[in-house]
């Protein structure tokens, strides 16, 4: 625990989180250009640090606090990762899964009106599955491109304040953030390269949610960003 963990706790009675971590990692190779790896984790925390916040009678004035969950946390998950790659370029493939065993409310959606639980398995801010996939074409010797795409399923979080003082419970639609990057090196000159690339090509409108009771709403991310980079290597 840090100071201010201290400061915010009841009678500075805080321990030290503790995790235990397993994994098991598996792969194949099919081929020289075709390879597909799998790990598989347990983790278990205990004592682990919470922040909450209650009693609020507006958006400025609520008590906030720093303790150790009383349960152990265990957490269970899987990735994988298939990766493909020629002369041409690369493809890579990633899935990431991950859910909680065990119920923690603070860190769990839980309606805070009708006291129901949205998913004994969810945590909060964070999605249960992660899908990546990355990859680069050679179009010309000096000219690539560089697509991405990162889909994430449905997350749970705290929006804002009812007028009872109680937070709102939302769900939030899973996502799609898809970025494209044109990259030409030694444009016009040996050394010079350009890149012109667009992030957020859908506009998911990505945003930032607390992982707790925090009183705050989620945070906008950036919106649709065009870029245009301009660099010379000597």
């Amino acid at each position: 625990p840090t100071i201010e963990n201290y400061l915010y706790s009841t009678n500075y009675s805080l321990k030290p989180s503790r995790t235990n971590s397993y994994e098991i990692e598996l792969g194949y190779e099919f081929s020289p250009f075709l390879s597909l790896t799998t790990n598989g984790f347990y983790l278990s925390s205990k004592n682990t640090i919470l922040y909450g916040a209650d009693n609020f009678l507006d958006q400025y004035h609520f008590n906030e606090h720093y303790y150790n969950a009383k349960k152990a946390i265990n957490t269970v998950g899987v990735e994988t990762e298939l990766r493909y790659r020629q002369p041409w370029g690369y493809i890579h493939f990633n899935h990431s899964f991950a859910q909680m065993l065990s119920n923690v409310s603070d860190n769990q959606p839980i309606n805070l009106l009708t006291g129901q639980l949205a998913d004994a398995n969810a945590t909060l801010a964070f999605p249960k599955h992660k899908f990546t996939l990355n990859a680069h074409y050679q179009l010309l010797p000096n000219l690539s491109i560089n697509p991405s795409i990162i889909l994430t399923s449905s997350r749970y979080g705290y929006d804002y304040l009812q007028a009872d003082g109680n937070l709102h419970l939302q769900r939030y639609s899973p996502e799609i953030l898809a970025n494209i990057y044109l990259r030409s090196q030694n444009f016009l000159i040996q050394g010079l390269e350009l890149g012109v690339g667009i992030y957020d090509l859908l506009s998911a409108s990505h945003v930032f949610i607390q992982p707790y009771r925090g009183g705050h709403a989620p945070l906008p991310g950036n919106s649709r960003e065009f870029i245009v980079k301009l660099s010379y290597q000597l």
